[in-house]
């Protein structure tokens, strides 16, 4: 190695040789240095290398200089592993030095891989980034489609509440309308009870002018009174002028002997019949807690006098498991002055038939002619 001032040299080892033929970085660096000249020439020691130095000189050289303008020379050391590279017409800046100086620094390789781990780590953070919008993404489409699955079942429900509410608004309407009949019902029930429990004028009432004329043929009084304990049930004195009054006290009626008999009945005047009613009493205020002396079916005739022979209005029945008031329409277009009532059996009582009360209901002659 030569110590002039004006030349200097360095050795490469066989590890750096190779370095220094594969670095691109370092050729590449080589090719673009330019400024002062720091090495007229380069002793290169390859006497330990292993490589083939001539099979690569060619590149090795025409990395550092133009082929053309390199010469060699043999070492009194060794034969054909030593080159002496001149860079006298070549210059080269400060750099091209430091290269040379150290050509395999450790820092650049370290640079390098900080380098790559820095990428890695920029792509890791944007790809976890990436992963995490996405789930976060796919979180909020599924909120956004568990809220619109809650709403439509909020519509759903809204809607059920609005079907029940409509439907609960009608059956209170119904109600209401309900309760309203059955007030009307419950109000003309009473005002009809209160008005001789039919609310209409009975024409035989003997309080408004109505009387007995006479017994009907084959009609007799039961004047025997009936007792039980002790207890008067049907008293012999009332005759039967007793179905004519609104008196309906127990024991209060007209009994005839046997199933059978009637009586004829002057009206309050001439009357257009079309209905007639037969009250009896309850089980419940039957001392004996039966009323199996009631009539059960009777005949009702219009007379105009009681000498007629008269017209069937019609023949009826009374039904103990009806009310007790029981009113029958009668289908008539003429007037009449007399009623006759005929009994024709009775419930099953075999001695005597108890009639309560008798009532006929129609037009006076007066108001039917103005009514025409």
């Amino acid at each position: 190695m030569d110590n002039s001032s004006t030349v200097s040299s360095i050795s490469v080892t066989e590890s750096e040789a190779s370095l220094l033929s594969r670095n691109s970085s370092y050729r590449s660096c080589v090719r673009k240095l330019t400024g002062e000249p720091q090495f007229k020439k380069l002793y290169v020691d390859l006497s330990s290398c292993r490589l083939d130095v001539r099979n690569q000189e060619d590149n090795l050289y025409h990395q550092l200089v133009p082929a053309p303008n390199y010469r060699s020379r043999r070492s009194s050391t060794s034969s054909n592993d030593s080159r002496e590279l001149d860079f006298e017409r070549y210059p080269c800046s400060r750099s091209l030095h430091k290269i040379m100086d150290n050509p395999c620094d450790p820092s650049d390789r370290n640079r390098g891989n900080w380098l790559k781990y820095f990428a890695f780590l920029c792509f890791t953070s944007i790809l976890y980034i990436y992963i995490q919008t996405m789930h976060s993404s796919n979180v909020l489409k599924r909120i956004n489609k568990d809220m619109d699955k809650f709403r439509l079942n909020m519509d759903e429900s809204q809607f059920k509440l609005n079907h029940i509410e409509k439907m609960l608004s009608g059956i209170k309407r119904e109600q209401d309308k309900q309760q309203n009949k059955i007030s009307s019902v419950i109000s003309k029930e009473i005002e009809k009870y209160s008005s001789d429990k039919t609310g209409m004028t009975d024409f035989a009432l003997e309080a408004t002018g109505g009387k007995i004329v006479q017994l009907s043929p084959g009609t007799e009084n039961f004047e025997q009174a009936v007792t039980f304990f002790g207890m008067t049930l049907c008293d012999g004195k009332h005759g039967p002028r007793a179905m004519i009054q609104a008196d309906m006290s127990p024991g209060h009626c007209w009994a005839i002997k046997g199933s059978s008999g009637g009586a004829i009945i002057k009206l309050l005047g001439r009357v257009k019949v079309n209905s007639v009613s037969l009250e009896h009493i309850s089980k419940s205020l039957s001392p004996t807690g039966e009323v199996t002396s009631a009539p059960k079916t009777f005949s009702v005739w219009g007379l105009t006098h009681v000498t007629d022979r008269g017209q069937q209005l019609g023949t009826f029945t009374y039904d103990l498991r009806g009310s007790l008031v029981q009113t029958f329409p009668v289908r008539n277009s003429n007037v009449f002055e007399y009623v006759e009532f005929r009994v024709l059996t009775n419930q099953g009582h075999a001695d005597f038939t108890c009639i309560y009360r008798f009532r006929v209901h129609g037009v006076l002659e007066k108001l039917h002619a103005e009514g025409k």
